[in-house]
């Protein structure tokens, strides 16, 4: 009898395991739905959002007229890492015009994201590249290959 009561008492805790288990997948599935699901998708969303931000709009009119628009956007935008937030993992996004009035400071990401925002303006080629704890934005302009890493512009070729 007592050995009956026991293998009820362990079907019942599988059960409710499974249960908990079965309802946890389907609350992951919900907040899922709810956030981008990478880091990618979060960046172009910021960059969709600050479209015609203020200081994106005012670079984009700055490099207009200049034939090499990604060195151009790199040059008005004149970036400062921001030290002090550096390892900051949960950090919000700065918008560009929040960076301006900072004096230009942010981290890789805000940079990344006035970047991208600026150059999708010009409908110039360009996407976000992701080494480990970085990221940094590949432009192509008129054959070559721009990289804009932080405050620092390089041809890749």
């Amino acid at each position: 009898m007592k050995e009956m009561k026991f293998t009820k008492s362990i079907k019942t805790i599988l059960i409710l395991m499974t249960l908990v288990l079965l309802i946890q997948s389907v609350i992951q599935i919900i907040d899922v739905q709810k956030y981008p699901s990478s880091i990618e998708e979060a960046l172009l969303n910021q960059v969709e959002k600050y479209g015609d931000d203020p200081e994106v709009l005012r670079i984009y009119e700055l490099c207009r007229g200049n034939l090499t628009k990604v060195k151009c956007v790199n040059y008005y935008t004149n970036f400062t890492y921001d030290y002090e937030r550096t390892g900051d993992k949960i950090a919000e996004f700065r918008s560009p015009k929040m960076m301006m009035e900072l004096g230009g400071k942010g981290v890789c990401k805000d940079m990344a994201i006035f970047y991208k925002a600026v150059l999708d303006k010009f409908h110039i080629k360009s996407k976000f590249i992701f080494p480990p704890n970085h990221v940094y934005v590949l432009a192509e302009e008129n054959g070559k290959v721009y990289e804009l890493n932080n405050e620092y512009l390089s041809v890749r070729w």
